[in-house]
């Protein structure tokens, strides 16, 4: 007999980007794992990050990345910051969710959600990492 884990529901107020990522890390987890209240807090605030920076992205692609200043001149807009704020922020507290708990290596299909995470929210890995995921 196997034993099904309890499925845990987003939190009410995530917007889609963030349920879709509450879904991709729990869908992903091991049967024999479940996350600590710790570790669904960080999971929590890694979701409403997602929603800021689907939000943001949003805005920018209405706007596009320049605006006028206060005297007309063209400015980069101030989304464009907050976005990569928010992209730093989502990925420092997908770093300490630690799911792999082997030392960020993982597995082959971690790994390749790993490198799926990165592509969807902008990030690209150091050649460093780039060499330790591949096992060079």
């Amino acid at each position: 007999m196997t034993t099904k884990r309890p499925t845990t529901k987003a939190p009410a107020g995530l917007g889609s980007a963030g349920r879709a990522l509450w879904a991709s890390i729990l869908g992903d987890l091991a049967p024999d794992l479940e996350l600590d209240h710790r570790e669904l807090a960080l999971l929590e605030r890694a979701c409403t990050s997602a929603d800021r920076i689907a939000e943001l992205e949003a805005l920018l692609e209405r706007d596009g990345p320049m605006t006028s200043g206060s005297a007309g001149q063209p400015v980069l807009h101030p989304a464009v910051a907050e976005s990569r704020l928010q992209k730093t922020t989502l990925l420092q507290l997908l770093r300490a969710l630690d799911l792999e708990g082997d030392g960020g290596r993982g597995t082959a299909t971690s790994q390749r959600g790993r490198r799926g995470a990165a592509s969807r929210w902008g990030y690209r890995q150091s050649p460093e990492n780039q060499k330790r995921e591949k096992g060079d």
